[in-house]
């Protein structure tokens, strides 16, 4: 029998897991249209994988990805601040920057990084974390994206 201590932690880390199943966006996407842009994050595959990667535009959040998914949603057009951060937990590497967006178009970025054991030293390990957005082609994006669906 387990202790309600016990229970209680074993609850969270389910919850914590269950969470970074899907993907989810606080963004409407739209029709087309000449005020706005049609993002596309596809989050091909970054590690830690497994947990959601956080994006903010302009401070707010506005997306949280799974690993081997994507989110769209319709964004003002123009220059915005851009974030990807992990939970606390996670130990990846954030990301930050600028980011224009044009007006009336889909525009699609990948998200990828790794995270790999550098060494062990006396007073612990090296963990190297790394993590990438690029832009891509709308044809390379929507290919991405179906070959996401396809698994």
């Amino acid at each position: 029998m387990l202790n309600k201590t016990t229970r209680t932690v074993l609850v969270a880390m389910l919850c914590l897991l269950g969470s970074a199943c899907a993907s989810t966006t606080s963004m409407p996407l739209n029709a087309p249209n000449a005020n706005e842009t049609t993002v596309y994050l596809i989050r091909q595959h970054a590690e830690p994988s497994a947990w959601n990667l956080n994006v903010s535009i302009d401070g707010t959040k506005v997306a949280s990805v799974a690993n081997r998914s994507y989110v769209a949603f319709s964004a003002p057009a123009g220059t915005h601040a851009l974030a990807l951060t992990w939970p606390l937990l996670a130990g990846g590497a954030d990301v930050s920057g600028n980011v224009t967006l044009a007006p009336g178009q889909a525009q699609y970025f990948v998200m990828s990084g790794r995270v790999a054991v550098g060494g062990h030293t006396a007073d612990g390990t090296i963990v190297n974390s790394s993590l990438q957005v690029r832009e891509i082609a709308p044809v390379a994006g929507k290919a991405l994206i179906e070959s996401l669906a396809a698994k």
